[in-house]
């Protein structure tokens, strides 16, 4: 079997397979070094949801729950920490406008079933003491999840070589 790109996509799917006994062979002129690597690791389905993306969040939400099972997998598979974090995301508003916003897409996200917390200006801070002192509030998606993408695919390049796939 040949799977093309050896980003974090494909090099997930060369695992899985080869995990399954199938022969695998990775084809990328530079592995692992595309959007992969410059990607900001976000499993955020929740603050990623916005209006008239229904079916997309659904399918976001489902491979978040996958997450923790593969990550769990992977890192003892590689031997290697992947930055697996489970901490949350915060959004904010630095005006009102801004607020105003994010309370939107808040009461939005809530009509889907999704969990936000509204947080205040003072809140936001004490949770991420760089903000702007002039940050009005937000809202806190405690479920989101992160990954680092350069650990993720030193773990998943490991894990390939451990089981002799070709890249």
């Amino acid at each position: 079997m040949a799977v093309v790109g050896a980003g974090v996509i494909g090099q997930s799917i060369a695992w899985q397979c080869a995990r399954r006994g199938l022969r695998v062979l990775v084809l990328d002129p530079a592995p692992g070094q595309g959007a992969s690597r410059v990607a900001a690791g976000m499993l955020a389905p929740v603050a990623e949801a916005s209006f008239g993306e229904q079916e997309l969040t659904t399918l976001q939400v489902a491979s978040l729950h996958r997450w923790p099972s593969f990550a769990a997998e992977l890192t003892a598979a590689s031997r290697l920490d992947i930055g697996y974090r489970t901490d949350g995301t915060l959004l904010i508003g630095l005006t009102h406008d801004d607020l105003q916003a994010v309370q939107r897409l808040q009461t939005y996200r809530q009509d889907l079933g999704l969990i936000t917390q509204p947080v205040t200006g003072q809140a936001a801070r004490e949770q991420e003491p760089l903000l702007n002192p002039r940050v009005c509030g937000g809202t806190r998606a405690p479920g989101d999840h992160q990954v680092d993408p350069r650990r993720l695919l030193r773990a998943l390049t490991t894990a390939l070589n451990d089981l002799d796939v070709e890249i």
